[in-house]
């Protein structure tokens, strides 16, 4: 079982699998259960097996590593089959669904939709979800500045 740099125990798959979301999507605190479902959907589309060996893959290169991101990015690009299995999980992190080559999209769970980071990253809210008052949308949200 995989160590992070620094953990003197093995790592659990949830924990491996919430260490390569958070290094992917650049978010620092993902939500477990939300991980849980997205986990279970890689599986169904990919296969049980390709997720072991996807986390066993960065488990590995992670556990030597100096730079985990590093690591990460060489595993990336020395590796078709893991990159693959990252670009669907960063699909499913950000939009909430995901897609085997051909096929239609797999969605992970209603919820995970309204609680994709994409809507984080372009400063909005899922369409049909608001608490706005009528007509709310014609005002152009606030950009923070």
């Amino acid at each position: 079982m995989a160590r992070l740099p620094g953990s003197p125990r093995p790592m659990a798959e949830l924990a491996l699998f919430l260490a390569l979301s958070q290094k992917l999507t650049g978010v620092p605190t993902l939500g477990a259960e939300v991980a849980r479902r997205h986990i279970e959907t890689l599986r169904r589309v990919a296969g049980a097996a390709a997720v072991a060996a996807m986390l066993q893959r960065f488990g590995e290169s992670v556990q030597g590593a100096g730079d985990p991101a590093a690591a990460l990015q060489t595993l990336m690009e020395g590796d078709a089959t893991f990159a693959a299995l990252a670009r669907a999980l960063l699909g499913l992190w950000y939009t909430g669904l995901t897609r085997e080559p051909g096929k239609e999209p797999v969605f992970s769970h209603p919820e995970d939709y309204f609680d994709a980071l994409m809507w984080a990253a372009v400063g909005a809210h899922p369409p049909a979800s608001s608490d706005g008052y009528f007509g709310h949308w014609r005002i152009p949200p606030d950009s923070g500045s």
